[in-house]
């Protein structure tokens, strides 16, 4: 099992041990996430091209983000059979869900039968844990420890 604030899901990809992950205020998408910054600090149209995007982040998001990762079969899919609960707010202007929308999509098409996905985003929070993320989370791991089939 793992829970995690404001990090990356890639730790938890090579781990065959961890069973469910709670993503909380987090994006498992750089690019995006940064496209959104930049964007809100320097005006629309602005890009992600160095200086402001250096060349050797650019490669190192390339070789460790999970959106760069294909995860489209069970093989090459750390994802698989995991279930993830997404936890983010609706106005959270520091880390936009937007920014994960897509890569969170694509996942929970490739979980597998064994796997599954829910993704929780609160109205009005803004970029903080709020007490019913924590129920809800809460919830998700009691109901995935206990479940019939749990392998925990």
């Amino acid at each position: 099992m793992w829970c995690y604030h404001d990090a990356t899901m890639l730790d938890a990809l090579p781990e065959p041990r961890l069973a469910f992950s709670v993503p909380i205020i987090g994006c498992a998408d750089y690019n995006a996430l940064m496209s959104v910054r930049i964007e809100q600090t320097f005006g629309p149209g602005s890009t992600l091209l160095p200086p402001r995007y250096p060349l050797s982040l650019q490669q190192l998001v390339a070789a460790r983000d999970p959106a760069a990762i294909v995860f489209s079969s069970a093989p090459t899919n750390p994802f698989y059979g995991k279930k993830i609960l997404v936890l983010s707010s609706g106005a959270d202007t520091l880390v936009p869900f937007s920014a994960s929308a897509s890569f969170v999509d694509g996942l929970g098409k490739t979980l597998g039968p064994d796997g599954s996905l829910r993704v929780v985003i609160e109205d009005g929070a803004g970029h903080r844990l709020t007490p019913a993320a924590v129920k809800e989370a809460a919830a998700f791991v009691a109901q995935t420890i206990y479940a019939p089939n749990s392998r925990l």
